[in-house]
């Protein structure tokens, strides 16, 4: 089935964004086989109809009656960057983050169209426990940007800052959060830099898809 494009005669926004969703939701639907046992048939259907929902209730918040220019292109590939989440089976929590990501990008005519693909590469398998660690981050970033100390340039997180944010006592080497914060360098959302004020060690400082990310999660938390 092609994906639905817009017409002259048909340019209202809820309609076009309802009928993608629709029609894009159908091409990931999973085709079941003689192998598929009634219950896998029956959790895979209560995943697929997650999804909808989930895509539906982003968009409906994200006010897509601000959607006036008939150049829809753009929600294409962003669709298809979350259905391609669905078919892998991705988290529920980030197929939320996906699903604002898209609905934020709606209202703007030139929006980004490989943004949601490039997400969910970033989000693919995300635990619940990654995603609390990226919103531990987060709110230490918060904290020292605001502190009367910050030099406006070097704002980074270690080890010891999660650990202390956390209210517990360090233990070396801190295994666990070191391979997390090692894995969030090799999704891009964040990368490894210098902490002028001491010697050795690992700080780590947010990128750009790290912002859009929190972003977009910040309404699911």
């Amino acid at each position: 089935m092609p994906v639905p494009r817009p017409t002259e005669g048909a340019r209202d926004a809820a309609k076009y964004v309802s009928s993608l969703i629709e029609d894009g939701l159908s091409l990931a639907a999973i085709p079941f086989g003689a192998t598929v046992t009634r219950a896998a048939q029956s959790y895979l259907e209560r995943r697929e109809t997650q999804a909808r929902e989930i895509l539906f209730a982003a968009v409906k918040e994200g006010n897509i009656h601000l959607l006036t220019n008939p150049d829809y292109e753009h929600l294409i590939p962003n669709i298809f960057g979350y259905l391609e989440a669905v078919r892998r089976g991705e988290y529920i929590h980030n197929l939320r983050i996906l699903a604002n990501l898209f609905a934020g990008e709606l209202p703007r005519p030139s929006a980004d169209p490989g943004k949601v693909r490039r997400a969910a590469r970033r989000l693919e398998a995300m635990s619940s426990e990654d995603l609390n660690l990226l919103y531990d981050i987060n709110a230490i970033f918060v904290a020292k940007s605001q502190a009367k100390d910050f030099d406006g340039f070097h704002l980074f997180v270690d080890d010891r800052d999660i650990v202390k944010y956390r209210q517990r006592d360090y233990v070396s080497p801190e295994q666990e959060i070191n391979s997390q914060l090692a894995d969030m360098v090799s999704r891009g959302l964040l990368y490894i830099g210098s902490n002028p004020g001491a010697f050795g060690g690992q700080y780590y400082y947010k990128t750009e898809a790290f912002e859009e990310i929190m972003a977009a999660a910040r309404s699911i938390n």
